[in-house]
């Protein structure tokens, strides 16, 4: 199954997965952490599910029948319908394994674990509501004995853990935090549940209560983030300091604090400075370049971070230079090209902005399905006025709804190009109002501003 990284806040809005030996998926499967590649278990034996995930890669479910039959000697499992259907839903096939399950449930209506893997489809669908309605009956079967013992201590605990997330993006803090309280009283020597009971307690409006607790978690277990990094990331997700000074101050304050208890590793410097960069404060965040000690200011994402700040503040030959040497060193770094292919189109020289062209149409031939990629090509081809070409990418990713601050400001400079004005100004405003860095923002705000004005005289 695959691992999630040691932090992810965002995955479902207010989720921190913290270790790999937390992931969600797994603790969804009960417990089995397996390799579905090398089919090895933790404790480096031969895993007694490999035959049977040979079978599912092969989409033979009778051998799988038969391979997994097996396995059950060894492991405690759940209903062979159940682990396919979730092995399915890993594989994206989510209406296979829908169908799967409703078959299922026709014969077994009392088993926990259908339950709980409808719950978990309606999480990735974002239906919170009946996410929270199948965890309830899950329990509510457990509850009633309905759940064989040997897999008591790897389901429940993943339940609990489900009816917390669903609780959190409910904004449901009061009950959260009572599931992260039942997993503490669990898993007694896990220091994840505590953390998280702390994260609970900050997005419920107690900050310094929650950053105690989470700080007293942590110091049992170092692998867990920095509470302040974790409470900042946490922060811009949740509340709306792009618009509110004193939400902007408070997450600031925790990024310094961050800082400070770890001066030496990058993230908490790299995310500090990508968020200045997201409040328009570039010039602020090459001040703060200068404060990062030496051994962090020569990193890839720091030298990328520099590069990014003097092209927001139109210094385009030092932005250029630091992203030349970047993509010397590695030439597939994508972020690196689409910045330097940016930079290059704002020259005047006429061989940089050819080779921003020809930079742009070569990525977009590799990486086709990115959205920077495919409006910065789109912004080339506006720029070498290839109007339908423009229209043609621009459009496409229009069409999807959701678009970054700088992919919006592309799409409305094709509009205003093609005397659609009044369309172009609806999608600048948009692209004013979205968080992300966008170097445009600030002239655009005053242009649209200006508009406004005197419109109104």
């Amino acid at each position: 199954m695959p691992q999630r990284s040691l932090v992810s806040v965002g995955f479902f809005l207010l989720v921190v997965f913290l270790t790999n030996d937390h992931n969600l998926w797994s603790d969804i499967i009960g417990g089995q952490k397996v390799d579905a590649t090398k089919k090895v278990a933790k404790d480096g034996k031969p895993d007694p599910l490999g035959p049977a995930l040979d079978a599912f890669e092969k989409q033979n479910f009778s051998e799988f029948q038969t391979a997994y039959r097996l396995a059950t000697v060894y492991l405690p499992l759940p209903a062979e319908e159940v682990f396919w259907s979730r092995l399915l839903l890993d594989d994206g096939r989510i209406e296979e394994a829908i169908a799967m399950l409703e078959s299922y449930q026709q014969t077994s209506p009392n088993d926990p674990e259908v339950y709980m893997t409808f719950g978990f489809v309606a999480m990735k669908s974002r239906r919170w509501t009946d996410a929270q309605l199948q965890f309830e009956r899950a329990e509510t079967l457990i509850a009633q004995g309905q759940l064989q013992k040997e897999r008591c201590n790897d389901v429940v605990p993943g339940l609990i853990q489900l009816q917390a997330e669903v609780a959190l993006q409910k904004q449901q803090w009061e009950s959260a935090e009572k599931f992260f309280v039942q997993l503490k009283e669990l898993l007694p020597d896990d220091p994840l549940p505590p953390y998280r009971i702390g994260l609970t307690q900050v997005l419920s409006g107690r900050l310094e209560e929650g950053i105690a607790t989470m700080k007293s978690a942590r110091s049992s277990s170092h692998e867990l983030p920095c509470p302040h990094l974790t409470v900042a990331d946490t922060l811009i997700q949740s509340r709306p300091w792009f618009t509110n000074p004193d939400e902007a101050k408070i997450i600031e304050c925790q990024f310094r604090e961050a800082i400070l208890g770890s001066r030496e590793e990058i993230e908490p410097w790299r995310e500090y400075l990508k968020w200045l960069l997201m409040m328009d404060r570039s010039s602020d965040a090459l001040t703060y370049l200068e404060k990062v000690p030496e051994t962090v200011r020569t990193s890839r994402d720091m030298s990328f971070i520099r590069a990014v700040s003097h092209r927001c503040i139109e210094q385009y030959e030092e932005a250029e230079s630091i992203l030349v040497e970047l993509l010397k060193s590695n030439p597939g770094d994508v972020e690196v090209s689409d910045q330097l292919i940016l930079v290059l189109l704002n020259s005047t020289d006429s061989e940089k902005k050819n080779r921003a062209k020809a930079m742009a149409e070569e990525n977009l031939t590799k990486f086709p399905n990115i959205e920077n990629v495919i409006a910065t090509a789109g912004w080339a081809s506006l720029c070498f006025d290839e109007i339908q070409a423009a229209d043609q990418r621009l459009s496409m990713l229009f069409s999807r709804g959701v678009l970054s601050p700088q992919s919006a400001y592309f799409v409305g400079k094709l509009l205003e190009r093609l005397d659609r004005k009044e369309e172009a100004n609806s999608v600048f405003k948009s692209a004013i109002e979205k968080t992300g860095i966008f170097p445009e923002r600030p002239v655009l705000k005053k242009k649209i501003y200006r508009q406004e004005k005197e419109s109104q005289e």
